[in-house]
């Protein structure tokens, strides 16, 4: 089958795919070797969705939406960190690494405030063999069908350590950047080249699929890298590329090897753009949706059956009477210049409310 153009660049398609695909699947997010003391923590955005993680005291990882309980302003606004106590600047309200509320201004002596039961919303999380899965599905099960050779590729991983990372802005829907990145080996002439010269690297071509969107991908005997397609719009996307390496004496080689892979990728982004334009001028089909495809359509149906939006991800809190007002009074924003609500922690300021 083809796809028609509002596959690839529709707002409420890719509202969505957000409910049907990522508040559901178990998603890749971080390697475990990047926390090394309780406090350090990473911040990411995934198709709307503002996560942390941050290594707790007891050396646990977990992850808790960036949403402040009080209004709903992110928790920390920078992609890393170290801290062992979370403070949101907006009203002062304060996180441990266990996500628990330390410190609520001003509501020390309202009635029945329970700190207990306004810490952070918690996300599921599952680490295995350093690589630490999210899903923000409450109650889901773990449930990883790797591959041998998937497992293998994660188990070496594990001994490595983190070389270096770049992100990459792609003018493209997500759903065509995993195509043809899964596609295509990511090996241009240039990397060859660089391959031949630096005879100690041996050619590879392992590439694993270990969540929607993500990758990992052997680069030589002593290199590995993680690839994440991290959805922002319907027709926009960037691309984490993180290299881990083995401990070897030659540096030099690994940095001119990376930067070969780094150019590499960077060329097969354009290629990816020059596809998307192709795609919706009607000159290029796309055929290997299929899955995408079939997990929005069994959510749609569930949508449908019960007659109004599922939501997987979302968090259910007590609400004032004066909350339930704000509540709908954002589900009635409509931002048209944004394919996410205003109202969220990935507003981007919009609406600090």
């Amino acid at each position: 089958p083809s796809y028609a153009r509002s596959w690839w660049i529709d707002k409420k398609l890719f509202q969505l795919e957000r409910r049907a695909i990522f508040s559901k699947q178990w998603l890749y997010a971080t390697h475990a070797s990047r926390f090394s003391k309780p406090g350090d923590y990473r911040t990411f955005d995934i198709a709307g969705f503002s996560i942390i993680v941050i290594l707790g005291k007891d050396k646990v990882l977990r992850a808790f939406h960036n949403v402040c309980r009080h209004r709903a302003y992110a928790v920390t606004k920078k992609e890393c960190g170290s801290s062992i106590v979370l403070g949101c600047r907006y009203h002062g309200w304060s996180y441990d690494t266990k996500g628990k509320l330390t410190k609520a201004p001003e509501f020390d002596k309202v009635p029945e405030f329970d700190k207990q039961s306004n810490g952070l919303w918690e996300v599921a999380t599952s680490v295995l063999d350093g690589m630490v899965f999210i899903n923000l599905q409450a109650g889901s099960v773990v449930d990883f069908d790797f591959t041998t050779s998937t497992r293998r590729l994660i188990r070496d991983l594990k001994a490595r350590t983190f070389r270096t990372e770049w992100k990459i802005e792609v003018k493209s829907n997500w759903k065509l950047v995993v195509e043809l990145l899964q596609d295509k080996p990511i090996v241009e002439a240039e990397l060859r080249w660089y391959q031949s010269v630096l005879a100690w690297l041996t050619p590879h071509d392992e590439t694993e699929i270990i969540s929607e969107g993500a990758f990992i991908k052997r680069l030589s005997s002593k290199l590995i890298m993680t690839i994440r397609v991290l959805p922002q719009t319907g027709s926009n996307s960037v691309v984490e590329c993180v290299v881990y390496e083995a401990h070897s004496w030659r540096k030099s080689y690994h940095e001119t090897a990376i930067e070969g892979y780094e150019r590499a990728m960077r060329s097969e982004i354009q290629r990816i753009e020059s596809k998307q334009v192709e795609l919706l001028k009607g000159n290029y089909i796309s055929t290997n949706q299929d899955l995408f495809s079939d997990m929005i359509q069994k959510h749609l149906a569930a949508e449908r059956s019960l007659g109004k939006e599922i939501h997987p991800a979302a968090q259910k809190g007590a609400l004032t009477n004066e909350g339930q007002d704000d509540d709908e009074m954002c589900k009635e924003i409509d931002l048209e210049h944004s394919s996410i609500s205003a109202c969220t922690s990935s507003a981007m300021g919009d609406l600090d409310w």
